[in-house]
């Protein structure tokens, strides 16, 4: 894949913020203030900036390692994608957990954290250091065996599943949903301040 993915995920992304808007405006819930938004799509027009510099980085030293030090050559296949979806959920739950858990990282997480409201704009809200850190640790892949462009597209991908946990119009999905995977019931948990829910 050449073209940069985010030119597909950013109008998707915008649409669901669109709707959850309507629905706000339609069943009179107040769940997105506009000072909330405004910081929330401010932090990632910076953050967006950054993945120019990160898309480089990866290209430039994913891609040397690529070359010079993969233990294999996954090939390009439907299965190899699913793969490398398990894998980089394995490698941004390390991330994630580190975000909480290490006080540089959690400088670069916790802006995200900031916010009163749980919705789409909330997604958006991250530091332009926590994109960088992200990158940091997704090299292993490469090693692996996993073409740069290919784990760049399924950060992408990852991302914007991630974007989909924000929100409160989704109540519960089917228990089996629950229990395996994260879902917005999950993702409010992990974001409320009540002293029962931190760490």
């Amino acid at each position: 894949m050449t073209d940069n993915v985010y030119t597909y995920i950013t109008p998707i992304a915008l649409f669901f913020i669109l709707l959850e808007i309507a629905a706000c405006f339609i069943t009179k819930r107040k769940l997105i203030t506009f000072n909330e938004a405004v910081a929330n799509f401010g932090t990632q027009l910076g953050n967006q900036t950054t993945n120019v510099l990160v898309m480089v980085s990866v290209f430039f030293i994913y891609g040397y390692l690529w070359e010079n030090f993969r233990v294999f050559t996954i090939p390009v296949t439907w299965w190899s994608w699913a793969l490398l979806l398990l894998g980089v959920d394995f490698v941004f739950y390390w991330i994630h957990r580190w975000g909480h858990e290490i006080n540089i990282m959690w400088a670069a997480h916790s802006p995200h954290h900031s916010a009163e409201e749980m919705n789409f704009f909330v997604a958006l809200r991250a530091s332009i250091t926590q994109r960088l850190a992200s990158f940091l640790f997704f090299w292993v892949l490469t090693i692996v065996g996993f073409h740069p462009t290919q784990i760049y597209t399924m950060v992408a991908i990852h991302l914007f599943i991630a974007f989909l946990h924000h929100t409160e119009f989704i109540y519960k999905l089917p228990k089996p949903i629950e229990y395996i995977f994260t879902t917005p019931s999950h993702h409010r948990v992990h974001h409320g301040v009540n002293l029962q829910y931190l760490d």
